[in-house]
């Protein structure tokens, strides 16, 4: 009898184990189950998120596209009157060629042509563009001198 009081209490004894155990997985399961819907969450909110910013890229590259699609039929329409198609397609492929600029050579002056009206013309180096400007309005006899008779 005394053996089997004792296998009891060893039994009683697992019991409880068993059942502290089961409340200890139980509670540990229901806080990853939480922790993993937490998660699940914020994935769903991250790759909404996501997917608005791509909606938005996508809309503006497309804005972009259009827009390089206009300015490019603008240059073929405008430069295309005046030259080849090879160089409009040149003017395409590097969009810096139809930016306004130079370099400064050596010398004191350069020749400014006008228009093939009053021929060519000396300018100092040194003349800004209001200067030069007035150079070739007449400002200071200049091309237009070269037409005699001819009153501004």
């Amino acid at each position: 009898m005394q053996a089997l009081r004792q296998r009891v209490a060893a039994l009683e004894q697992d019991k409880h184990d068993l059942e502290v155990m089961l409340e200890m997985a139980t509670d540990h399961a229901d806080d990853l189950s939480e922790t993993l819907q937490q998660e699940r969450d914020d994935l769903e909110t991250m790759l909404e998120m996501t997917t608005d910013h791509a909606d938005a890229l996508e809309a503006d590259l497309q804005s972009q596209a259009e827009a390089l699609a206009r300015r490019s039929q603008f240059i073929r329409e405008t430069f295309g009157r005046y030259v080849s198609e090879d160089v409009v397609a040149q003017l395409l492929d590097a969009p810096e060629g139809l930016e306004l600029g130079g370099s400064q050579a050596q010398g004191d002056h350069f020749d400014v042509g006008c228009a093939g009206l009053y021929g060519p013309r000396r300018v100092p180096r040194t003349a800004g563009g209001h200067d030069l400007a007035q150079s070739l309005s007449g400002g200071d006899g200049g091309c237009h001198s070269r037409l005699p008779g001819y009153d501004y």
